[in-house]
């Protein structure tokens, strides 16, 4: 597991504010700071679509001097823990928002499917098969499934068809017929 004390978040990648939109669409942790000073710590399965709505975003926007340093998470094994590594950061850092409520602030009751646990064999298969990473695999999953490219962008190709399918194990694989996508 990573650990907080060898992470020198100056160190990291980072983004102003006005450029939340440049973050990647990947899991990590991030680091709201201004002046070198950690404000707050969160994580995110995907760093940009958790910054394109924010709940302290307005928050963070009355200090001066803010940026967002992020980790990327890649490892499909810290992934399933990003809720841990944030809150061993936390702990490791004390931030001085974590853990405040804000005014007027009214948190909604969200219904989550944690959909990891049917995902994550077949992720690992298509790793194993591929050769490929988890980061990777997510990232085809989401051109071909959803047409979103991995910076967020719709692709040219046609979606993903399933030309090919195969019952393996009460699972539907599919095949593409677009030679840079499996």
């Amino acid at each position: 597991m990573i650990q907080p004390s060898l992470i020198d978040f100056k160190q990291l990648p980072s983004v102003s504010l006005n450029q939340l939109h440049t973050l990647p669409m990947m899991a990590g942790v991030y680091f709201v700071t201004n002046f070198d000073t950690i404000q707050y710590i969160g994580k995110a399965a995907s760093l940009k679509s958790r910054w394109l709505n924010h709940h302290r975003i307005e928050q963070f926007r009355m200090l001066p001097n803010v940026r967002v340093h992020y980790l990327l998470i890649t490892d499909v094994n810290e992934i399933t823990k990003l809720e841990v590594i944030e809150k061993a950061f936390i702990e490791y850092f004390t931030p001085l928002l974590n853990g405040t409520k804000m005014a007027g602030y009214q948190k909604q009751e969200r219904f989550r499917i944690d959909l990891w646990a049917s995902i994550k064999p077949i992720i690992e298969a298509e790793m194993q098969r591929s050769g490929l990473t988890a980061q990777e695999v997510v990232n085809i999953a989401l051109v071909d499934y959803f047409g979103l490219s991995p910076k967020g962008k719709g692709r040219n190709t046609q979606p993903l068809l399933p030309v090919q399918m195969q019952q393996a194990s009460g699972k539907t694989v599919y095949v593409s017929e677009d030679e840079d996508y499996i």
